[in-house]
């Protein structure tokens, strides 16, 4: 079985604008099926200050152990809507989502949700914020 888990929590500032922080719906860890499509991951809570901003870009790393390609594809949704198209994992771990132009108005949760390969025999994996763009700013 493959098995996920959440991890850290990231809470930065952007010149005022926008803060992000791990939400308290971020599931916890658990076993999914090989091959399960938008798996929940992590969750973050994104909070605009005195005026709508628009979040433009997202950065996640995976964590924890097993091979890169356990993870298919990564999407970005908000509720039930997917905000994102699908983003790979790159050889490092890392993800990257540029042009999402998703509008901020008071807070709003975005979610993770990952496509795992099929054809693995198992592993923990984690996703991490690792950075994001907004309102023309960037934070790593």
């Amino acid at each position: 079985a493959f098995v996920r888990a959440d991890r850290r929590q990231l809470h930065v500032p952007v010149g005022g604008d926008v803060t992000v922080s791990r939400a308290s719906s971020s599931p916890v860890g658990t076993s999914v099926p090989l091959g399960a499509n938008s798996v929940d991951t992590v969750s973050f809570d994104v909070q605009a200050g005195g005026q709508a901003s628009t979040v433009n870009g997202v950065t996640l790393s995976l964590t924890g152990i097993g091979n890169v390609s356990n993870i298919a594809n990564v999407y970005l949704y908000q509720g039930a809507t997917r905000v994102t198209e699908a983003a790979s994992v790159n050889s490092l771990g890392v993800i990257n989502f540029t042009g999402v132009n998703f509008v901020v108005n008071g807070s709003a949760t975005l979610s993770v949700k990952a496509d795992v390969a099929s054809g693995l025999s198992g592993g923990t994996v984690g996703v991490t914020l690792t950075g994001y763009s907004a309102s023309g700013s960037a934070v790593t």
